[in-house]
């Protein structure tokens, strides 16, 4: 078994208020409407990676930005975690790493913002301009940052402005220990490089990738890091009987996703894989041996996944993993359905075991999105 989350409360976060996940297990399916809260949910998740570290909080602000980290939108990204009208995020986790429970709260204020204040890369960039008495009127978040978790309690406060840079926070607290590893593979993960890193270190789950990769092309043989001699930096390659070494990036999206979802596996090893819209890139007719590929491997690196979609046949290609028509002792997948009051726009949620899930829509057709 690898549940290292079982329960999961969010007060608030994002879109998220009063919202309680129950009866995790190792797979999670969150199914859901698109923007239900299902990535926010991901998020979340991604918070307990270092409770206490405001680093980490920024780092999970800046996931959804496709701009480089070093932009200078990390005070807009931090301050939309928090609910609309409502400077307070909450939330509680309970799991084989004992409780965690994480809050931040604050305000907005309105104050004049002068160079001393100012990291002393902006401060010479201004002085390099001649404005040596620079000062400007800003909104500037003050708050707290407090919770506690295995390691004992903890305590920050937070001074941010728009003018603060990510690298300038990634100094603080750089040296504290994840309190989980957790790895998020968002639904482009695969187009980004360093996709089979993980893979080519473990000769044996090596082998069993080629396996998986070959149900989309028999000819290929090897997984390969080869310098470019022009650079010297290291390109993955794919080895194939007809076409001979080929870079990775002249293959399809399909075998990029598997390659991805195969590394995030093992680079979760002992921890938590999120998966964001699994179905992207992945055609339906190889749902099955995916899917199984997953749960095994995941198994086999003690990883608990989530796995968000809104495909009914995403859900029921996961489901087919298991034989629901024998007695088994143990079922490892959790459905959990997340619906958003279009009145309210409260989230709601409900969790079901895999086989309940099996057995509804074998004899009603049930919709697990509703």
């Amino acid at each position: 078994m690898a549940v290292h989350f079982e329960h999961l409360d969010i007060r608030c976060f994002r879109g998220l208020k009063e919202v309680e996940v129950s009866r995790l297990r190792d797979v999670n399916i969150i199914a859901g409407d698109n923007n239900s809260g299902k990535t926010s949910f991901m998020e979340a998740l991604c918070l307990f990676r270092k409770p206490n570290d405001f680093y980490n909080v920024l780092k999970v602000a800046r996931m959804r930005d496709a701009s480089p980290f070093l932009s200078s939108a990390v005070y807009e990204n931090f301050i939309n975690l928090f609910p609309k009208n409502e400077m307070y995020i909450g939330m509680h986790a309970i799991g084989n790493m004992g409780e965690s429970h994480l809050e931040i709260h604050g305000e907005e204020q309105k104050e004049l913002l002068n160079i001393e204040m100012l990291s002393p890369y902006v401060r010479n960039k201004y002085s390099n301009h001649n404005k040596p008495d620079f000062a400007q009127e800003t909104l500037m978040f003050h708050g707290e940052m407090h919770g506690w978790d295995k390691s004992g309690s903890f305590h920050d406060n937070i001074h941010l402005h728009p003018f603060v840079k990510a690298y300038e926070m990634s100094f603080r607290n750089k040296r504290l220990p994840d309190s989980i590893n957790i790895v998020y593979l968002s639904p482009l993960a695969h187009m980004q490089g360093n996709t089979f890193n993980k893979i080519v270190k473990n000769p044996d789950y090596k082998y069993i990738c080629l396996k998986l990769l070959q149900l989309f092309d028999s000819n290929i043989t090897d997984l390969l890091y080869l310098k470019n001699e022009n650079t010297s930096r290291a390109i993955e390659y794919l080895e194939h009987k007809e076409l001979g070494v080929m870079p990775l990036s002249t293959y399809g999206d399909g075998i990029k996703k598997v390659l991805s979802l195969a590394n995030g596996i093992a680079s979760a090893a002992g921890g938590i894989l999120l998966i964001d819209e699994i179905e992207t890139s992945i055609n339906y007719k190889y749902y099955s041996e995916i899917f199984s590929f997953i749960i095994l491997a995941s198994q086999q690196f003690d990883v608990q996944v989530f796995i968000t979609t809104h495909n009914s046949e995403v859900i029921d290609g996961l489901l087919g993993t298991r034989v629901y028509d024998e007695n088994n002792d143990y079922d490892p997948i959790s459905v959990i359905t997340f619906r958003k009051d279009p009145e309210t726009s409260m989230v709601h949620t409900r969790s079901l075991s895999g086989k309940e899930v099996y057995e509804d829509r074998k004899r009603f057709g049930f919709e697990v999105r509703l």
